[in-house]
Parts: C-alpha cells; sequence; structure tokens
C-alpha cells in the first residue's frame, strides 16, 4: 500500500513539473526556452552613441557631485561656527 502512495505522488510531481515548465515557456522535455526572443543588433555607430551619452551623463554626475562636496566642504564649518556664535551670545 505505501509504494503505491509513493508512484501516484511522483505522477502528481511530474504532472506539475510539467505544467509549470509550459507556464515559464520551457520544454518540458528538454528545459529550453522554447519562447519567442526578440533579438535585436546594433550598429557601431549606435554602440558608439550609446557609449557617449553614458559617458556623458557620468561626466555630469561627477561634477555635480563634487559641487555638492564643495558646497558642504564651505558650508558646514560656517554654519557651526554661526551656531556657537549663537549659544555664546545667547547664553554667555
Amino acid at each position: 500500500m505505501g509504494s503505491l502512495a509513493f508512484i501516484t505522488a511522483i505522477k502528481t510531481n511530474a504532472k506539475q513539473l510539467k505544467s509549470r515548465s509550459k507556464f515559464k515557456g520551457l520544454d518540458a522535455d528538454t528545459g529550453i526556452y522554447k519562447g519567442n526572443i526578440n533579438k535585436k543588433d546594433f550598429s557601431q555607430e549606435q554602440i558608439q552613441a550609446a557609449k557617449d551619452a553614458f559617458q556623458l551623463q557620468v561626466k555630469a554626475e561627477k561634477k555635480k557631485t563634487l559641487i555638492v562636496l564643495l558646497l558642504t566642504i564651505v558650508l558646514v564649518p560656517i554654519l557651526i561656527y554661526g551656531l556657537i556664535k549663537l549659544y555664546l551670545f545667547t547664553f554667555v
């Protein structure tokens, strides 16, 4: 009786595996994707244009980061100095 339950469980698992594989677009036997793959080839000019655009974006982000860093380095000591002066003026 126990072996019959084991065989039934194996059959059930095999059926579920097939339905899951079909759902994901995989062939149940080989596990190879059978869906339509839209592969687009790009020319060297398009690739170079994308690289150039990305490099410009990176340079702009670096410039922005540098400006924020410099402003922080300048403004934080001024702010701290002002707070110390305010504290000394108020409580001393």
